[in-house]
């Protein structure tokens, strides 16, 4: 796990800085998408 991380985070260094922000922005998004309605839900539904 720890080789793949830095491996992707080394091609991430080799490849356009846009790129990179905008998978890990991608990244981020998808989860507080998954984790935002979750907890909406449990606020509606006490």
């Amino acid at each position: 796990m720890f080789n793949v991380c830095n491996s992707f985070l080394y091609d991430c260094f080799q490849a356009d800085i846009k790129v990179c922000i905008s998978a890990i922005g991608l990244l981020l998004f998808q989860t507080y998408d998954n984790i935002i309605p979750l907890s909406t839900k449990r606020r509606q539904h006490p």
